[in-house]
């Protein structure tokens, strides 16, 4: 596997905005990426679509079509967020990832809603009256 660099140099920003042709190889480092996330050259704390971005140097739009137009590609990315989903909750369980932060990423991107707990609602004590009739 080629060495990735993650820099955005004048070259990769000029190249920004036109999507470079999808080639079969990009399955293969999405699966390496999702394995190797935590690690260098990313030191990523969950995997993230952003950071395919920047490694095939398109818009997160066209890794979403890409998802889409190729099946094997959408596929490993599915495994991808599905990577990021579990480390996501094992830190959120563990609380060594900040709660609010984790919980916006797992409704943002995994479909999962806060549900208030429920209150208890407390009256005020009854009062004990007589009403006499004339």
């Amino acid at each position: 596997m080629e060495d990735v660099n993650l820099h955005l140099t004048k070259d990769v920003v000029k190249k920004n905005g036109r999507p470079w042709d999808y080639r079969d190889e990009f399955v293969e480092q999405v699966i390496y990426y999702a394995l190797n996330y935590d690690k260098e050259p990313w030191c990523d704390a969950i995997p993230q679509k952003a950071a395919l971005s920047l490694m095939f140097q398109v818009s997160r739009p066209t890794i979403d079509n890409w998802c889409n137009q190729y099946p094997e590609f959408g596929h490993v990315v599915t495994l991808m967020m599905s990577v990021q989903e579990r480390t996501l909750l094992n830190c959120l369980l563990k609380k060594t990832y900040e709660q609010n932060t984790g919980k916006m990423i797992l409704a943002q991107s995994h479909g999962y809603k806060d549900i208030p707990t429920r209150q208890e609602i407390t009256y005020p004590q009854s009062v004990n009256f007589t009403i006499k009739s004339e």
